[in-house]
């Protein structure tokens, strides 16, 4: 199975600042989400991923999605609690959750999907790679005073099947013609 490595989203919105932190290649740089009343919850949004599209006629297999974050430990305990794609931008259609992650005070890479997880999508006739887009929510742990969830990157990793140009080993032709271009026919 191939798969596109690992490639970082080229916009970010709904932070609290500095969107650009979250894919500007420096894990040591963040982008945060700041919850100062209880309960509050916020999203992040990633979208626009680099690198080259999918092969045409490529069979979608999963799709997942690395977020390194973390919470400041100055302040409450945070969570992930909803992780969902869209194969048509941050304003498209978006899938149904897929977790609900604890941060820690350390900065942690967390995986979302994987090579089998297809986010409940149709990836049919999709081959944009710059349409992918992902948002989560994030929340405080428990419900007490201020929070602060950090986002140091996000990269998402397409993995899929080429089409298959394999020629059949066996022709069977019933009241019709064959036409053969740019190759040879050989009879046995």
């Amino acid at each position: 199975m191939a798969d596109t490595g690992e490639r970082s989203p080229t916009a970010a919105s709904g932070f609290t600042a500095q969107d650009n932190l979250i894919y500007d290649g420096n894990e040591s740089t963040y982008t945060y989400h700041l919850q100062c009343v209880t309960n509050i919850s916020n999203y992040g949004y990633v979208c626009c991923v680099d690198g080259s599209d999918i092969p045409a006629g490529a069979t979608i297999n999963g799709v997942k999605l690395i977020l390194r974050s973390s919470y400041s430990s100055t302040y409450d305990a945070t969570k992930v609690t909803l992780m969902a794609a869209s194969l048509d931008g941050v304003s498209g259609t978006y899938s149904s959750a897929l977790a609900d992650v604890n941060l820690t005070t350390t900065d942690t890479d967390h995986e979302f999907g994987g090579a089998t997880e297809l986010w409940g999508l149709d990836w049919s006739s999709w081959t944009d790679v710059s349409d992918l887009a992902f948002r989560w929510k994030s929340d405080q742990q428990s419900s007490s005073g201020i929070a602060i969830s950090g986002y140091m990157e996000a990269d998402a990793v397409v993995y899929y099947t080429e089409a298959s140009t394999d020629v059949p080993s066996k022709v069977t032709i019933k009241g019709g013609s064959l036409t053969i271009r740019g190759g040879s026919l050989t009879i046995k």
